[in-house]
C-alpha cells in the first residue's frame, strides 16, 4: 500500500511540475516581449504558477515523508 501511495504522490508531483515549467516559460516569453510584471496576463500566469508551486511543495514534503524510513 505504501508503494502505491508513493507512486501516486510522485505522479501528482510530476503533474504540477509540468505546469510550473509551462507557466514559467510563458512568463519569460511575455517578459522578453516587454510585457510589464503588473500586466493582467502576467499576474494571471503568476497566480496559476503560485497555485501549482504550493501544491508541488506540499507534495514534495509528503513524498519525502513517504520515502523516509520510519525507524531513524
Amino acid at each position: 500500500m505504501n508503494a502505491l501511495r508513493t507512486k501516486l504522490i510522485a505522479y501528482r508531483l510530476d503533474y504540477h511540475w509540468i505546469f510550473l515549467r509551462k507557466y514559467r516559460k510563458k512568463m519569460l516569453t511575455l517578459y522578453e516581449q516587454g510585457v510589464g510584471l503588473s500586466d493582467k496576463k502576467m499576474l494571471a500566469l503568476n497566480e496559476k504558477f503560485n497555485h501549482h508551486c504550493i501544491k508541488a511543495m506540499k507534495l514534495d514534503d509528503l513524498f519525502a515523508a513517504a520515502t523516509t524510513p520510519k525507524n531513524i
